[in-house]
């Protein structure tokens, strides 16, 4: 439940999609809701809980099409309260950043994996920077570093800052390190 919404789902991680699917297109913050799931069914029935057959997260991997979507509403939910005349760079800057991204072996397809985080994050990017494209939109995936959107991420004045996980593991010619 989310509020008075009941959300369903087939498995464990198709809810936990629909959570986050729910969330995105309600402007809602993202939270865990993997974690959100387990704890819910844990919480309602501890037998599931214990013993050698017990709920874990320890085999789920995080997609890289999750990510982008906890990235993208991390960047919608900073820009809310900014002035839209500053939340873009110029053409050329943008360009310049699409032609690093381009080119680096972080950039990584993400259009597999969670089919609904992976189309709300393409329109919610796309309306976000209102149809712009850079000159080498076609070529940009997501940086499987820091799980940005590339194709939004290079338009972006302020992009969310890097944890420093994030750090070491970009390239060192990554135009988000200087």
């Amino acid at each position: 439940m989310q509020g008075d919404t009941r959300i369903e789902g087939h498995s464990y991680q198709s809810l936990a999609d629909a959570v986050l699917r729910y969330r995105m297109d309600n402007k809602l913050p993202v939270g865990n809701p993997l974690r959100e799931v387990f704890d819910s069914v844990c919480n309602a029935h501890p037998h599931f809980c214990t013993g050698p057959q017990s709920l874990t997260l320890s085999s789920t991997h995080t997609s890289l099409a999750t990510r982008v979507a906890e990235w993208m509403s991390l960047v919608y939910q900073s820009s809310v309260q900014r002035d839209p005349e500053t939340l873009f760079v110029a053409q050329e800057e943008a360009d310049r950043r699409a032609a690093i991204c381009a080119e680096c072996p972080m950039n990584v397809d993400w259009r597999q994996g969670c089919g609904a985080c992976r189309e709300a994050a393409k329109q919610i990017g796309f309306t976000f920077r209102a149809g712009r494209k850079a000159k080498d939109d076609a070529k940009l995936m997501a940086c499987g570093a820091t799980g940005q959107e590339n194709s939004t991420g290079v338009w972006l004045a302020g992009p969310p800052t890097l944890s420093p996980s994030e750090v070491a593991e970009v390239p060192g010619h990554c135009w988000r390190t200087v």
